[in-house]
């Protein structure tokens, strides 16, 4: 059974982000595999249970990223994309 990333990571999750009495602290790298697991059914193979971690590290990456500003707008990847095909 494999799950899509709305069902398995909350956006504040992803972000690392334990949100409770407007205190911001960042989760565990054991923490937030632990949420993952619970999130997830029991029959889940141990492929499932990699994927999402994989899944969930790659979102993090990304919102990092952006955090950071090392990210391109859509338009500049178009362009980029259409520079590449020309070729």
């Amino acid at each position: 059974m494999r799950l899509t990333i709305p069902e398995c990571i909350h956006p504040a999750e992803a972000r690392g982000c334990r949100i409770g009495l407007g205190v911001h602290t960042m989760k565990t790298a054991k923490e937030e595999v632990r949420d993952l697991l619970e999130r997830l059914p029991d029959s889940a193979s141990l492929d499932e249970i990699q994927y999402h971690i994989y899944v969930r590290r790659k979102i993090q990456k990304g919102l990092d990223a952006e955090r950071r500003g090392a990210v391109i707008s859509q338009e500049e990847a178009e362009r980029r994309m259409a520079q590449w095909l020309e070729k």
